[in-house]
């Protein structure tokens, strides 16, 4: 479902809070994330020189240096590399490239645990921002058999963002704007948690625009202990520059605007649920390529 609303037909009081999110990246985590001193600096698990190998070669896997090629041809062994550079429970920018591909498939996990970035098939480049699960960065190998591809430009960085804004009341209209990326990578991301109750223990409502690889989709979840629940998503949204969430009572709904708020759509129904429906806490950050504008929270 898509209704659009002009801006003065929907506010019920003027617009306050208005603020500019302060979000910063760290340096580099990384020991080698380009390939260009060959593996030094990753642990190598499963390689066993023979059937299942990571090895220095070429972008594009041919002779030559600077990225690495996984070889599954017969060991359905997970073969991985990885480096102990994260913090559990903190948020971090992730990059990653596949730039030669014949089959298999790369996830790249936090520790073995959950995928972080979108699974890698195809020659193109990821990049996500997400929770850290655990301390250890490991893209390893998946799918079918044979697995052969090669991958390069790593990268990890922290992410510091602002600090959590209290709307005025719990029946919150939130929105945010912002300037998409020029040239947006896979799983490219905008978060709009909002009714946060404890970030700190991931506990909150989220809206959240993400890049698929092709095309910009929207969805909002109910977060609870950092695990999210899918309650409404629309794909292909077109582009955009601005998110909203308004809850009023138990009535929940998320829109766009591709005009800076002049005018603003709902995507999908509206949602009923009472989870944390006394909650105040709002906050936005989004992935390095965006240009964060402005932040507001106004009684719904």
């Amino acid at each position: 479902m898509s209704r659009l609303i002009k801006h003065e037909q929907f506010f019920k009081s003027p617009v306050s809070g208005l603020f500019i999110p302060t979000q910063s990246y760290g340096a580099e985590l990384l020991t080698n994330g380009d390939f260009s001193n060959g593996l030094n600096g990753w642990t190598k698990l499963n390689d066993n020189g023979t059937t299942a190998t990571i090895t220095e070669t070429a972008a594009d896997g041919g002779a030559g240096t600077g990225a690495a090629t996984y070889s599954n041809s017969s060991s359905a062994v997970s073969l991985a590399i990885e480096q102990d550079v994260m913090t559990a429970g903190d948020w971090y920018e992730i990059a990653g490239e596949m730039t030669a591909y014949t089959g298999g498939r790369l996830d790249i996990t936090y520790s073995g645990s959950g995928v972080a970035l979108p699974a890698l098939q195809s020659v193109r480049a990821v990049r996500q921002l997400d929770r850290a699960s655990n301390t250890k960065f490991r893209p390893q190998t998946g799918g079918a058999l044979p697995r052969l591809f090669t991958v390069d430009n790593f990268s990890i960085k922290k992410l510091t963002m602002n600090a959590e804004l209290t709307a005025p009341s719990a029946d919150m209209d939130v929105r945010l704007l912002y300037t998409l990326p020029a040239s947006p990578r896979a799983g490219d991301r905008v978060f709009l948690p909002a009714r946060i109750s404890s970030f700190s223990s991931g506990n909150y409502w989220l809206v959240m625009l993400e890049y698929s690889g092709s095309q910009w989709n929207v969805f909002l979840y109910s977060v609870a202990s950092h695990t999210r629940t899918q309650q409404k998503t629309v794909s292909n949204v077109g582009s955009t520059n601005g998110l909203r969430f308004v809850a009023s009572g138990t009535t929940i709904r998320m829109y766009t605007t591709a005009d800076s708020g002049a005018n603003w759509t709902q995507r999908d129904t509206d949602l009923t649920s009472s989870t944390y429906q006394t909650a105040t806490g709002y906050n936005a950050f989004a992935g390095s390529p965006f240009t964060l504008g402005a932040l507001s929270g106004v009684a719904a």
